[in-house]
């Protein structure tokens, strides 16, 4: 029994011990830490001196010198107005009297005897027409146009889906015609309505056309002609 208690007695002993040496080593470690760091030492930065430039000193503005007025020119005195002189009045002449007529007897007067030249003047021709209006009245071509145009209108058939949508136009067709024959017909200005324009180029395949006159049998003549297409509300 008293092995026990002096068993437990060193034990107690020595952990104190322990516990004594570990204190005494930390703060060992705490003054070795206090001691051997160096003190950070703050510089206290060095005073700026400002140096305030003097300011320039303006010196006050001279005057302008004067200068001198040019002196103003003179102007030219006018001319003295001269005066229209003074002309006495004019007094008419006195009339002169007619001279006096003198009739010679009857039997000095002159008998004009007849000659061959001394018939009455015969008036002279009219003048000639124009020859624009003769040119325009014997030209065949210009009423020949004209009845190839009346013939290509009166053939026209006017399409029924057209005339059901209310479409209408006009269109511009060319094509050759010889002897009543037609060659080559093509638009030139269609009127936006393909059913139109179709229209238009049968009825210039179609028409009757009239006979020629003399001048133009057997020519081929070149013809542009505007196919009508009105609308009936």
């Amino acid at each position: 029994m008293a092995a026990d208690e002096q068993g437990v007695l060193k034990r107690d002993v020595e952990a104190v011990a322990l516990a004594v040496a570990a204190e005494v080593i930390l703060v060992a470690i705490v003054l070795l830490l206090l001691f051997a760091v160096p003190k950070i030492v703050r510089s206290q930065p060095a005073p700026v001196i400002l140096e305030l430039a003097q300011a320039p000193v303006q010196e006050p503005p001279q005057p302008e010198p004067t200068k001198p007025k040019p002196p103003k020119p003179r102007l030219p005195e006018p001319p003295p107005r001269l005066q229209p002189p003074t002309l006495p009045p004019l007094t008419p002449p006195p009339p002169v009297p007619p001279p006096p007529l003198i009739t010679p007897p009857a039997d000095l007067v002159p008998v004009a005897e007849p000659t061959p030249f001394s018939q009455a003047a015969v008036p002279p021709p009219p003048p000639p027409p124009p020859a624009a209006y003769q040119a325009a009245k014997v030209d065949p071509m210009l009423a020949y146009a004209a009845q190839v145009k009346a013939a290509v209108q009166g053939a026209v058939q006017y399409p029924a889906a057209a005339q059901r949508q209310r479409i209408g136009g006009r269109t511009r067709v060319e094509f050759n015609l010889r002897d009543g024959r037609v060659s080559e017909p093509h638009l030139i200005q269609g009127s936006g309505t393909a059913l139109l324009d179709r229209a238009a180029i049968a009825a210039v395949l179609a028409a009757g056309y009239p006979a020629p006159p003399s001048e133009l049998v057997g020519i081929e003549r070149q013809f542009q002609v505007w196919v009508e297409f009105r609308r009936y509300e």
